[in-house]
């Protein structure tokens, strides 16, 4: 498909239940729109100044949505240091006024080159530039801010434990320090999220052969500590989104999304196409509150109003 992907209108509940299956109808949500062609749809964000974008196998897309909510992909322009022109990008994060994002050239050779670009949110042409290259064995994939000025991303690696890495930054575009900050004793790690202090980090087993957990530390200037164990699941834990009393959670392995309460308790799932991650997002042309997914077994994004009480924190 070309670019400027057209999206899907609003779909009844008949319909809903033969695209995703009659669980997810039941499960009290309605598909307001889609947009396809996102290879490998893998992360998403919707920035404070309500812009979204979406991380793919190859580009960073921007989602665009006309006065009848009509919704668009666009992928952004970009230069790396090593002459590639595309990259297979992760992690999404924002800092002041600033929008992350990771990608690896290839994220099945431990040598390929990794990349942190940066994005101006605050001047609307701004380019999506590249700030850094990145220095981990692994590659890069989910991304935090801490709102202090450093970035943490998870070092997501084959058949080998992982890590998590913490970037400092000395100003929106510049890298001061990129270092090892956690090293997980057994399994790799992959979505992050912090919050008051928390780091809360999606791990699975090096294999991807046994239980997939959502992690919660303690951030010290050190490292880790005081884990606790939210949510425990045999599906592969993707991306996650915090919500007022618990998380979102995407299962790739089990197709389908998951909202838990903080002590993991399972309180609504929906069915989707090899999950990647959920976000709790604003639809300012409907006026309302939707769940954004991404499904990289159907290489698209999906906007979903659900009944789940949802709140973000």
């Amino acid at each position: 498909m070309g670019h400027g992907k057209k999206s899907t209108r609003w779909l009844t509940s008949s319909l809903l239940a033969s695209l995703f299956g009659a669980g997810m109808a039941h499960a009290s949500t309605q598909l307001v729109d889609q947009v396809g062609g996102l290879s490998k749809a893998e992360n998403a964000i919707q920035t404070t100044t309500g812009r979204t974008f979406v991380s793919t196998k190859g580009a960073l897309y921007e989602i665009a949505q006309d006065a009848w909510g009509n919704r668009s992909a666009s992928p952004l322009p970009i230069k790396l240091s090593t002459g590639a022109s595309t990259c297979y990008f992760t992690g999404l994060t924002e800092y002041a006024s600033t929008l992350y994002a990771t990608c690896a050239e290839n994220t099945l050779l431990p040598s390929a080159p990794k990349h942190l670009l940066a994005m101006d949110l605050s001047v609307p042409s701004a380019p999506l530039k590249e700030i850094a290259s990145l220095h981990d064995s692994g590659f890069p994939n989910g991304l935090a801010a801490d709102g202090a000025g450093h970035l943490y991303y998870a070092n997501t690696t084959l058949l080998s434990p992982g890590a998590i890495w913490r970037i400092t930054l000395s100003g929106r575009f510049t890298v001061a320090q990129e270092q090892e900050f956690y090293k997980f004793p057994i399994c790799t790690a992959n979505g992050l999220k912090f919050w008051q202090n928390h780091l809360y980090v999606g791990t699975n087993p090096p294999t991807f052969v046994g239980p997939s957990q959502v992690l919660r530390y303690d951030v010290t200037a050190s490292g880790l500590s005081n884990k606790v164990i939210v949510y425990t699941s045999w599906n592969v834990i993707d991306d996650f989104e915090l919500v007022q009393g618990g998380l979102v959670v995407a299962e790739y392995l089990g197709n389908k999304v998951s909202h838990i309460s903080e002590t993991g308790t399972v309180l609504h799932t929906a069915s989707f196409s090899s999950p990647t991650s959920p976000h709790v997002v604003q639809d300012a042309a409907r006026g309302q509150q939707e769940l954004l997914v991404t499904e990289a077994g159907a290489n698209r994004a999906s906007w979903l109003t659900t009944d789940w009480g949802l709140s973000p924190r």
